[in-house]
């Protein structure tokens, strides 16, 4: 699957974040930018955020490219994000699991989210400790993404994804 993008001008603290899930537990395989492969930094089951940082990739329209190991006719779909002028373009903290989960963060810190659920319900519904500044539906109301500027140090940020109805999530954070 593969999207196209103007990730803006290259340079050393740029990041790439691309967040996705697939149904029915299709692991990903690979996540390129223009063919520059990028760091699965947190995986489990269906759900991924990777990270792609630096000038590699080149400047203006590029193409991401999310591969899955598996399940080529399953509801699958990503999000992506493009952040300027990080302190750091590697991951600070990552969690990927079935359950509720908690991350260490700070302020101005930057979240990012993947969840797959069985059915129509709509993530994130169980609560988390700052509310989501974008929640987007990837596909099919199975597959969802979303992001979180941490406005202030909190010892700890707890996610809470729909507990009743998800398979899997994964996020991670950079700043």
């Amino acid at each position: 699957m593969s999207a196209s993008l103007n990730v803006g001008t290259a340079a050393a603290n740029r990041i790439i974040v691309v967040a996705g899930a697939s149904q029915g537990s299709a692991a990903i395989g690979t996540v390129t930018v223009n063919s520059v492969s990028c760091t699965i930094d947190a995986t489990f089951g269906s759900s991924f955020v990777a990270s792609c940082p630096g000038s590699s990739f080149g400047s203006g329209t590029q193409t991401i490219v999310a591969t899955w190991a598996s399940g080529s006719f399953q509801a699958r779909g990503f999000s992506v994000w493009v952040a300027s002028n990080m302190t750091s373009t590697t991951v600070v903290q990552h969690v990927a699991q079935n359950t509720s989960a908690t991350l260490g963060v700070t302020a101005n810190d930057f979240m990012f989210a993947a969840v797959n659920v069985s059915g129509a319900s709509v993530p994130w519904t169980g609560g988390t400790t700052q509310s989501p500044s974008n929640t987007q539906t990837i596909n099919a109301s199975t597959n969802f993404s979303a992001d979180w500027t941490i406005a202030s140090t909190n010892a700890s940020f707890t996610l809470n994804p729909n507990a009743a109805n998800q398979n899997s999530f994964a996020a991670a954070t950079y700043h």
